[in-house]
């Protein structure tokens, strides 16, 4: 009821949308000197895929979370709003409960809108680019939900992040903060990979950029990686330090 009233669901939609549409730009305006006109040498799918799940791993997915659950937590912030939650007569885990499923949901419902947005990008190029043979090509829609799930999946330790500050924190600043930093540190755990090893994954920010990269590793559908599983002991664990901060009335 509370968010029928903010603009939080056309958000979950636009913001996929608009990525989507980034996609299309690059497609409609990039050279295709390259391309053979004969014979379909590339599915040009799968560039399309890369493009669009490489960027929402690395660049968007960050800030999409902080601003959703800040959003979802604005209303109770403003006018102190928890005292009315802690006064209802319902168990404090069924209100924490409550709102980090509707967070959740929110996030897996963009990520649907935008593995289909895609696929409408791909077809709306071929019409104004027929010379990638997009429609000829096999539109990899199972690969293209895959990449959706995983990536979903490997954002869950950041969406725990998040919640836990949006929940803890009065307006945007220190989420924001946190997220604008991980854009910017990111590239540099990701560059020295190799030499960090294994302990690069203590580091949540490239979990989904690792999934992304998966797909050109031919393992997307390997779905137990160390992204994965760290994503979700990450999740857990800020799950449970919101819910115990929640339980005593420890968000300021």
């Amino acid at each position: 009821i509370k968010a029928r009233r903010t603009f939080i669901i056309w958000y979950v939609v636009l913001c996929p949308l608009l990525l989507a549409g980034l996609v299309f730009l690059l497609f409609a305006f990039r050279s295709t000197a390259d391309i053979d006109t004969n014979e379909i040498k590339i599915n040009f799918w799968r560039m399309l895929l890369i493009g669009g799940y490489n960027s929402l791993s690395y660049l968007f997915l960050p800030l999409f979370i902080v601003l959703l659950n800040t959003m979802l937590y604005a209303r109770e912030h403003q006018g102190n709003m928890w005292k009315h939650l802690y006064a209802l007569p319902v168990p404090r885990w069924s209100i924490f409960g409550a709102k980090s499923l509707f967070s959740l949901l929110l996030l897996a419902f963009s990520f649907v809108c935008f593995a289909l947005f895609l696929l409408a990008t791909g077809y709306l190029v071929d019409v104004l680019k027929p010379i990638y043979k997009l429609a000829k090509n096999d539109n990899l829609f199972t690969t293209n939900l895959m990449f959706a799930w995983r990536i979903f999946v490997s954002g869950l330790g950041i969406w725990a992040i998040h919640n836990w500050l949006s929940l803890r924190f009065k307006g945007v600043g220190v989420s924001m903060g946190i997220a604008i930093a991980s854009i910017v540190i990111t590239p540099f755990i990701l560059t020295g990979a190799e030499k960090i090893g294994e302990w690069r994954f203590l580091y949540p920010y490239i979990y989904a950029f690792e999934s992304a990269m998966d797909y050109q590793k031919d393992k997307l559908f390997e779905f137990w990686q160390p992204e994965t599983y760290y994503s979700l002991l990450y999740m857990l664990v800020f799950v449970g330090v919101g819910y115990w901060e929640y339980s005593r009335n420890g968000h300021k």
